[in-house]
């Protein structure tokens, strides 16, 4: 259901999206689906939910410049270079740069507080 409300032929069903999500969300945490739950916990879902927020960086720069230029075939024949670039710079962005800092803000947060005087 929350696929279909990003389906151009359904404009009215796009104000639904957020709510159509959530409860999707909601019901794959809460129950399990027999057809949906090994979709949703195997290694490929794992990877890109890891990669998720780089993707959603990465992503609209790739709609600007050479990559998304183009009209009808010219354009559409560039998207298979589009997501392989977005994926490889999702997966370079989270596992060699955000990775260091994530490590680093591990680091901080195992050490003691300590409190200033005032």
């Amino acid at each position: 259901m929350a696929a279909l409300s990003a389906a151009t032929s359904l404009p009215w069903l796009n104000y639904a999206r957020p709510y159509l999500v959530a409860a999707t969300v909601g019901v794959t945490i809460l129950r399990r689906i027999p057809g949906l739950s090994p979709l949703l916990e195997s290694r490929p879902a794992a990877y890109i939910a890891r990669i998720s927020y780089a993707l959603y960086i990465i992503h609209p720069f790739m709609a600007h410049g050479w990559l998304g230029s183009g009209a009808g075939w010219t354009k559409y024949s560039k998207r298979p270079l589009t997501f392989a670039l977005t994926f490889g710079l999702a997966h370079l962005s989270t596992f060699h740069f955000e990775s260091r800092f994530i490590a680093w803000s591990h680091r901080i947060r195992r050490r003691p507080l300590t409190l200033l005087p005032v």
